[in-house]
């Protein structure tokens, strides 16, 4: 049990520690309004995308903008925080799909071709957190963690390696399934990233640490002190 929580705990390499104890901001909400309404009005992507896929997507830009406008207005209330930013975390993981349905829609078969996408970038993503999980297990038990550190990122950085060629491909044969691959595996790979964004969610649902130094009769005694002093 000691040991899943030092896992727990030692889970995210130090390459994503400094990002994934950032707070959430009232930035956060308007980035990704931003990025969603941009999306939501673009003509081109209008005219890219399949008809019927495309009605769809656009309404589930328009009700992720609305959920955000919420979150950001709630944002300002420090007790429903914790509920709040969970807007923008599902919200970022939600567009990964979009990205995904908008190069699915590209190709010959847009309905299998996003189906397959989804089980493929999934699959590569708990491929890589079952990676990352081994390499902490294995730093933990041995109390190196330079093993987590230094291999953490290779799985990744094939992903992205991956998705780079399978896009060159395309381009040099003139045949998008093959940037449409490149673009799974580059989406498995920002789920993974997601995965170490998670603690700046969880960190809001944690209680406050305990002051054990605290006693019931800590601010008699610094008021005795006080007058002691002054005498």
């Amino acid at each position: 049990m000691v040991q899943i929580k030092e896992m727990l705990k030692n889970f995210i390499p130090s390459t994503y520690k400094k990002v994934s104890r950032k707070s959430f901001t009232s930035k956060s909400f308007l980035s990704i309004l931003g990025i969603l309404f941009l999306f939501s009005i673009s003509p081109d992507m209008k005219e890219t995308l399949n008809t019927s896929l495309n009605d769809k997507l656009i309404y589930l830009s328009y009700g992720t903008i609305c959920a955000n406008l919420v979150g950001l207005v709630l944002f300002r209330k420090e007790k429903l925080q914790k509920f709040v930013i969970i807007i923008p975390y599902i919200t970022c993981i939600l567009m990964f799909y979009i990205i995904m349905a908008i190069g699915a829609s590209m190709t010959d078969n847009p309905v299998s071709d996003l189906k397959l996408g989804m089980v493929g970038s999934n699959l590569l993503w708990i491929i890589g957190v079952l990676i990352n999980t081994v390499l902490v297990w294995k730093s933990v038990k041995t109390s190196h963690f330079k093993i987590r550190d230094k291999y953490a990122n290779y799985f990744i950085n094939s992903l992205s390696i991956a998705g780079i060629i399978f896009f060159f491909v395309s381009k040099v044969i003139n045949n998008f399934t093959y940037a449409y691959t490149g673009m799974v595996f580059l989406i498995a790979t920002l789920q993974i990233l997601a995965t170490f964004h998670f603690p700046r969610v969880l960190r809001y649902w944690k209680k406050e640490p305990k002051n054990e130094n605290a006693s019931i009769y800590g601010n008699s005694i610094e008021m005795i002190k006080n007058k002691r002093t002054k005498k």
